[in-house]
């Protein structure tokens, strides 16, 4: 196999791709074995069917019957220079220009496709050339150690395998010595064993009574388990009771809201009848006003009656005036003086009574005017006073109504509170009993229904200390279940709350 040219890599080549007749490079022997001897064997080549070599490889590729000339290279250039350089007068040069462009765009692309498949031959060529090299240095490497003399070899095994037993020498003193010791310890544990057995046996009757109180604490924790079962029964009544009770006091809070709206509702009819009896006040007021009227209009009508006396005077003034005329036309004495002054007496009681006729006139239009207005608002008060009339004798109606449900819720709330009073006298009575179970009967407390609810929480945490108390150390599962079997309830209220 001849020696690889150096650079000969080191210009890019242009050649057309042919598949049909393309040729890799020189079959190299493949990478030889190792034999369990040690010893390496060559292995077979095969041989490619068209005998190549790097001198032909590189020949071929030098010279390619199918790469372009540079002369025609160059006159194309030119010819596509001189074509750019005419006036484009005529379409036929333009088109035969443009022809000329594309069919040159299609070369250089054509090389451009057939250079960047010579660089990726390349590329894969000089990574097996690499990985050629690193495997002759290590075959060469491999070959300098098979030819050294064996006799060193045995030697460098024989000092191993010396250094090999002086350290297993070694580690069987060390073990003979730690046997040796374990057994020194053995006899001494032997002696301390002796010293230390009545103590061991007062350990194990310790032992034996520990474990007597903790099978009696295992019965009083069930005895207590069984109490707690029993009172959170209670306890679950009592939260019912409570519930229902809370739901009462809901029920007595809507009721007494209730009430209130009726009292507010009562609150303002009270007011429109205050409203009314005023009006009645007034209306009282003005018949009075009314009355002391038709007394000035009875006065009216006697002033009327005068003044029609004062027009019959006057008539019989003037006939009187006539017979005084006559008088003294005719008289023919001499006590005519006296008929004058009686002249004059009546002319003065004429003035007096045309002042008084004035006077009673002026009056009488200005109480026919009261008169008028009084009685339209008379009228008005009378037409008020019937609507009111009405529409009070509809309220009271509608109160009565009112007042007869309420009687009967407020007989109804009666019967409540007496039920309520006997359901929080059976809820004093079973926190008392929980107090009595949990704390004994030194410790009696007054339980009210003020401070029952106070109570009742304490007792329920003391109790959810104890069951923590109980389940706190580890139970075994035989323990579990004989608890599950016996209460399954409490168990399951227990875990569920612990869960949560």
């Amino acid at each position: 196999m001849e020696s690889t040219p150096k650079g000969i890599f080191n210009f890019t080549e242009i050649i057309t791709f042919d598949i049909e007749n393309q040729v890799l490079l020189p079959n190299l022997t493949k990478t030889p074995k190792t034999v369990s001897s040690g010893f390496l064997q060559p292995t077979k080549t095969k041989k490619s069917k068209i005998s190549t070599s790097w001198g032909t490889f590189t020949q071929r590729n030098l010279t390619s019957p199918k790469a372009p000339s540079p002369s025609k290279l160059e006159s194309l250039l030119l010819r596509v220079s001189k074509d750019l350089e005419m006036p484009s007068t005529r379409p036929s040069t333009r088109i035969m220009s443009w022809d000329l462009d594309s069919n040159l765009c299609k070369e250089i692309t054509a090389l451009q496709k057939i250079v960047s498949l010579k660089q990726k031959q390349y590329n894969k060529t000089k990574d097996e050339a690499d990985r050629k090299e690193q495997l002759l240095k290590k075959l060469k490497f491999e070959l300098s150690y098979i030819q050294k003399d064996p006799i060193d070899e045995l030697v460098l095994t024989l000092k191993k395998r010396q250094l090999e037993y002086n350290e297993i020498q070694k580690a069987l003193n060390n073990e003979n010595y730690y046997i040796e010791t374990l057994n020194y310890m053995l006899r001494d544990r032997k002696s301390i064993v002796l010293t230390t057995e009545p103590p061991v046996l007062n350990m194990k009757k310790k032992v034996y009574i520990e474990k007597r109180e903790i099978t009696e604490l295992e019965n009083s924790i069930e005895r207590h388990i069984r109490e707690t079962g029993e009172i959170m029964k209670n306890i679950q009544i009592i939260n019912e009771e409570i519930k229902s009770l809370e739901k009462r006091k809901e029920d007595e809070y809507q009721k007494n809201l209730v009430k209130l709206k009726q009292k507010k509702e009562l609150k303002s009819i009270l007011e429109k009848e205050y409203n009314l009896n005023g009006k009645m006040h007034l209306h009282e007021k003005h018949e009075q006003k009314i009355k002391n009227l038709q007394s000035i209009l009875s006065k009216i009508e006697k002033d009327e009656e005068s003044v029609e006396n004062y027009e019959n005077f006057l008539k019989k003034q003037d006939t009187l005036e006539n017979k005084y005329i006559k008088l003294k036309e005719v008289s023919f004495t001499s006590k005519i003086e006296d008929i004058f002054e009686s002249y004059k007496i009546f002319k003065e009681h004429t003035e007096m009574l045309e002042i008084a006729a004035v006077q009673s006139l002026n009056r009488i239009e200005m109480l026919s005017s009261e008169h008028k207005k009084v009685t339209t608002e008379l009228n008005d008060i009378v037409l008020n006073h019937e609507d009111d009339r009405k529409i009070n004798n509809k309220e009271f109606e509608r109160i009565e109504l009112n007042l007869k449900n309420k009687n009967k819720m407020i007989d109804e709330n009666d019967k409540m509170l007496a039920n309520l009073g006997t359901i929080m006298g059976s809820l004093c009575s079973s926190v008392t009993r929980i107090s009595l179970q949990l704390l004994g009967a030194n410790s009696l407390i007054d339980i009210k229904p003020r401070n029952v609810i106070k109570y009742f929480t304490k007792y329920t945490s003391l109790i959810e200390d104890k069951l923590n108390m109980i389940f706190a150390r580890k139970l075994s599962d035989y323990e579990v279940n004989e608890l599950n079997k016996r209460f399954p309830k409490l168990m399951q209220a227990y875990m569920a709350k612990q869960n949560s």
